[in-house]
């Protein structure tokens, strides 16, 4: 047995067993850097997510200030409700008009909303209204 062990080449071993840890702790650094480089890309998002949100909040924020211009048309997260005319008011401004009168005027609501518009006027045969924000501003009526 003696025997056995004298003709193991020492050095040999060594080398294979450097060659298994060097092996070894490559592969344990390769895990772990993925792990750090998919936390890093993780958190950039998380990052670029909250950037994001807080961009859409500040152009929400706005989109319904009168004294800024920089932000014409709503976010996509802006309920519509908010500056949208309320069928309630339709029914208002409608009522008691000639037919011709509620289609153009109809019309006009819908492409002002379709195209995001917060400011718009309805002009129609008896005058007009002024609307901000799908509320009646001002009314005017032709004599």
């Amino acid at each position: 047995m003696l025997e056995a062990l004298a003709s193991i080449d020492i050095d040999a071993l060594m080398k294979a067993f450097l060659l298994i840890v060097t092996t070894v702790s490559t592969i344990i650094a390769a895990l772990n850097g993925n792990k750090a480089t998919t936390a890093t890309a993780e958190k950039e998002e998380a990052q670029a997510e909250a950037a994001a949100k807080e961009q859409e909040l500040s152009d929400t924020q706005a989109f319904f200030d009168p004294d800024c211009s920089s932000v014409m048309t709503p976010t996509p997260n802006t309920p519509k409700s908010s500056y949208t005319m309320s069928e309630a008011t339709k029914h208002y401004l409608l009522s008691g008009e000639s037919e011709a009168d509620q289609l153009s005027m109809t019309k006009q609501i819908e492409e002002a909303e379709k195209s995001g518009y917060v400011d718009y006027k309805i002009v129609y045969s008896r005058g007009s209204y002024e609307i901000t924000y799908g509320l009646i501003k001002s009314a005017t009526k032709n004599n």
